[in-house]
């Protein structure tokens, strides 16, 4: 969910093929994994506009909004 949310705020796009590189996991146990998360509401999956076989990865706003109440607990807990 990290990277998700890394890759995203940088502006760059992340694929099923980046996570499972990124990871080492095997492409089917990335799948399943981001199936999972994606029915949980916390990603969002969509085919790249250019090329149809590339699907990217999007944090959707529960996940977003999850680690903003992350930050707002660490923050206070470290009295920033």
């Amino acid at each position: 969910m990290v990277l998700v949310l890394a890759k995203y705020s940088s502006g760059t796009p992340l694929t099923i093929k980046d996570v499972h590189l990124t990871l080492g996991y095997s492409e089917d146990r990335v799948g399943e994994m981001i199936k999972q998360f994606t029915k949980d509401g916390f990603l969002i999956v969509e085919r790249d506009i250019n090329d149809r076989r590339i699907k990217t990865v999007k944090p959707n706003y529960k996940l977003i909004s999850l680690f903003e109440e992350y930050e707002m607990v660490i923050r206070n807990y470290m009295n920033i």
